[in-house]
């Protein structure tokens, strides 16, 4: 008689891991397609261009 439920204790644990390694891959699945896609990449916008330089002192004349 001991051997036959050393033998169901061993199947029933079997089984036990096989649902688990079975079941396991199928809830990451399941969670994975929750998530939601990632949203669009915004539109690149290009900064202004930089204002022109502003023009040069005026020089005053040479004294001579």
């Amino acid at each position: 008689m001991f051997a036959v439920s050393e033998t169901l204790s061993r199947y029933r644990r079997l089984r036990v891991v096989a649902l688990i390694a079975a079941a396991l891959p199928v809830m990451l699945l399941a969670a994975c397609a929750e998530d939601k896609p990632p949203p669009p990449p915004a539109p690149v916008e290009t900064p202004p261009p930089p204002p022109p330089p502003p023009p040069p002192p005026p020089v005053p004349p040479a004294r001579g």
